[in-house]
């Protein structure tokens, strides 16, 4: 008797079942959903990594810090998903030494071969002096202030700031200690890292430590 052959069309169907399968059960073929974070940083750095510059370590089982490196850029990010719409809220300081300290959000992936900028993307930034500003560069590196430094009584300075960055779509909300210091609308870039920046300027001894960090996914 001869053996009866097998329909193309049952092979498919098993196919289609696999996938289906392998979708649901969050296989190779299911997509990642991005979801928030707290990091408390007691003696844990759980997700994040250094971007470029000067070494970042757990300081006194507490803090995430940095003492950067002279002239140049230092960043660290949260490396386990990207991010569209959300709220990102961090405790910092910079204790001793002068220089930059940002907040990065919306991040692409490169960095600048010497100047150790991290790229594209947008940058809150302050200084202890009181001043703050935002900035943002493309993927050519073109950067363009959207604050120019500018006073503020909402930066202690010297001390603990708590700064937020609210992201929806293209609008933009940034915080320093509650107060609300500038809202904006840029169609720049829709997602991105989330993580923070600083400069050393001198060879003077520096600390940059972040307290806390938390996001919340809109």
């Amino acid at each position: 008797m001869m053996e009866k052959k097998k329909s193309p069309r049952v092979g498919l169907i098993a196919l289609f079942v696999l996938i289906a399968v392998l979708m649901t059960a969050g296989g190779a073929f299911a997509e990642k959903t991005a979801t928030g974070f707290d990091s408390q940083f007691n003696g844990t750095t759980d997700g994040w990594v250094k971007k470029a510059g000067g070494e970042w370590f757990i300081k006194d089982n507490k803090f995430y810090a940095t003492r950067g490196k002279a002239g140049i850029w230092s960043s660290a990010y949260y490396k386990e998903a990207t991010y569209e719409d959300f709220v990102y809220t961090a405790r910092v300081k910079r204790r001793t030494g002068t220089g930059i300290n940002c907040m990065a959000v919306r991040m692409g992936a490169k960095t600048d071969a010497t100047t150790k900028l991290w790229y594209p993307g947008y940058y809150f930034c302050y200084w202890d002096d009181g001043t703050y500003g935002i900035d943002k560069c493309d993927p050519s590196v073109t950067c363009s202030s959207i604050q120019p430094s500018t006073p503020t009584e909402a930066v202690v300075k010297n001390g603990w700031n708590v700064l937020k960055v609210a992201a929806n779509g293209t609008s933009f909300k940034f915080y320093i200690n509650s107060t609300l210091v500038k809202s904006f609308f840029d169609s720049m870039r829709s997602s991105g890292y989330v993580g923070f920046m600083m400069v050393r300027e001198t060879t003077d001894p520096t600390l940059f430590m972040m307290d806390w960090a938390k996001l919340t996914v809109k």
